[in-house]
């Protein structure tokens, strides 16, 4: 495995993973591994996915972890970086909202149901956050599909 391994909390001592880790059943599942009592680290049934997660950790196949990628376009005259979820987003449930925000200031520059976004930013560095729930209709009609 490569990169980032997508532990759920390494800054707190958190190295569990999530179901949008790099690391979710990407491991070999061998026989012994299915028998009730072999756990991983917490204590948790060993395989919950499909496959038995690499590490020490297995995530629960049950709570759902959405992320993204960037990516800046080449080229003459290419402009806007694009915002491509990541994780389970496929399986949260219809008409979800993923809110964006580009500048760290903790105002969601865009809402939407689409699973990528593209905006123009300055060069620079951000702190981007993006949250996945349910829209509000009554405190934030701005929507954008």
């Amino acid at each position: 495995m490569t990169g980032d391994p997508g532990f759920a909390n390494a800054a707190a001592g958190d190295f569990s993973i999530t179901t949008a880790s790099s690391c979710y059943n990407m491991g070999i599942t061998l026989d012994w591994m299915t028998t009730a009592e072999t756990t991983d680290y917490a204590g948790n049934a060993r395989v919950s996915g499909s496959d038995v997660d690499i590490g020490a950790y297995e995530a629960d196949a049950s709570v759902l972890s959405v992320g993204f990628e960037a990516s800046s376009p080449s080229g003459p005259g290419a402009q806007g970086i694009t915002f491509t979820l990541t994780g389970d987003y496929d399986q949260m449930p219809p008409g979800t909202v993923y809110s964006w925000d580009f500048d760290g200031d903790g105002v969601y520059d865009i809402e939407t149901t689409a699973a990528s976004v593209t905006t123009n930013l300055a060069e620079g560095r951000y702190s981007v956050t993006l949250k996945a729930g349910a829209l509000d209709p009554m405190t934030r009609p701005d929507v954008v599909d």
